[in-house]
């Protein structure tokens, strides 16, 4: 949870979540300026991805490095809040690890009593066996 998170952590995030907004809003709101035009029905063969009239203006360089850094940050606070999880986490694996034999054992009997009643039976002793006359 957020309040369990140290400060750093909580600044790091923001940081990445801010760095990918700037980037988000930098294409939004001046895309005509981070890429060039390039039509349709013209020659693919002209087509320059950076420099002077180029698709990728400097401005959109600096769009996906902003991107790529907000990733780069997200991806570092996501693998230290899985190292601070994993404790806990192995903890708890142990403790259902232990109770699997009780709750598998229960659920056999359980099943061996339910082969042995018939939906609309009365009620019996738990393991009472009935008795079908064949004609």
């Amino acid at each position: 949870q957020w309040g369990n998170l140290s400060c750093c952590l909580k600044i790091m995030f923001l940081l990445s979540m801010m760095l990918e907004l700037s980037a988000a809003h930098l294409f939004y709101w001046r895309g005509s300026v981070c890429f060039g035009a390039f039509e349709v029905t013209d020659n693919i063969d002209n087509l320059k991805a950076t420099g002077e009239g180029g698709f990728l203006q400097p401005l959109a360089l600096i769009g996906f490095s902003l991107a790529g850094a907000g990733c780069f940050v997200y991806l570092f606070v996501s693998k230290c809040i899985d190292r601070l999880r994993s404790g806990p986490r192995q903890q708890r694996s142990a403790e259902l690890d232990a109770l699997e034999a009780t709750w598998k054992a229960f659920r056999v009997r359980l099943a061996k009593e339910a082969e042995t009643v018939w939906p609309l039976d009365p009620p019996r002793r738990p393991g009472e066996r009935i008795h079908i006359e064949r004609e």
